[in-house]
């Protein structure tokens, strides 16, 4: 095992990567997938700025980048030094799974091609030109991901999920008060599952889909842009249910306050 505590700017080469941990307080962190130095397992650690130290750990074919006594499972309940941040870019091969957690700290994690799971409190983090499976977990940040190519499973209590050109064959999200936005191809045989509490659910498809409709709410306002639904009002219920070209795949949306809206692409 190789350790490296790091407590002003520097950077560092290393060979032998094949999976990727980092868990920071405050500031930002940069995770790049790359396809070059794969075979070795090459990767470059640029830590530009640092306030309270970084533990930097190489152990078997794991690199772990951490601010230290933050631990991925006590991330929502860190009570250290919360002035304790870093600027961090790091490029790993590209079939590294990243596990990433932040307090406050923003991230951006692009060119992954292996499972990647994020725990976030406050901190925003988005995900660009993944080809892979997305687990993400979050209290009041917000996750945006784009060119995604995979599964997506993202629960919070008030953070924003955005996906901008997915394509997916399952995504599951839950919230309390964030708003649910999706930008989706959606793969033959999709399993959609999303529900909220008072945050609005929008999910803009292509007019070729193929689901079966299941949308539920009590208060809130349901609208769409497919002739293949049916809306019904009831006091303290409504619904909208279909069938969408074959309907071989599945869409599920439940709120209790929130607005469910689905548009259709190339519609106004």
């Amino acid at each position: 095992m190789s350790q490296w505590r790091i407590d002003t700017p520097q950077s560092l080469d290393l060979e032998g990567v094949r999976r990727l941990n980092v868990r920071l307080v405050a500031g930002s962190v940069d995770v790049v997938g790359s396809s070059e130095g794969a075979e070795s397992g090459a990767a470059h650690l640029e830590v530009s700025q640092v306030e309270g130290p970084l533990q930097v750990t190489l152990e078997g074919d794991t690199l772990t980048i951490a601010h230290e006594r933050l631990t991925w499972g006590g991330l929502f309940d860190w009570g250290g030094n919360r002035r304790a941040t870093a600027v961090v870019s790091v490029s790993v091969p590209e079939g590294c799974p990243v596990e990433l957690g932040v307090v406050s700290a923003d991230a951006v994690v692009s060119g992954i091609t292996a499972a990647t799971k994020v725990k976030s409190v406050s901190g925003d983090v988005t995900l660009d030109g993944l080809r892979a499976d997305i687990s993400s977990q979050t209290v009041s940040g917000a996750l945006e991901t784009r060119h995604l190519h995979g599964d997506l499973h993202f629960t919070t209590v008030s953070g924003d999920l955005t996906v901008v050109d997915g394509s997916s064959s399952q995504v599951k999200a839950e919230t309390v008060s964030g708003d649910v936005t999706l930008d989706l191809d959606v793969q033959p045989g999709a399993r959609l599952n999303l529900s909220s509490v008072s945050g609005d659910v929008t999910m803009r498809l292509p007019e070729s889909v193929s689901l079966q409709v299941d949308v539920k709410t009590l208060s809130g306002h349901l609208t769409s842009a497919f002739d293949g639904v049916r809306s019904e009002s009831k006091p303290g219920r409504s619904t909208l249910r279909g069938s969408l070209g074959s309907g071989d795949g599945f869409l599920q949306a439940k709120t209790v306050s929130g607005d469910v809206t689905l548009l259709r692409r190339g519609s106004a």
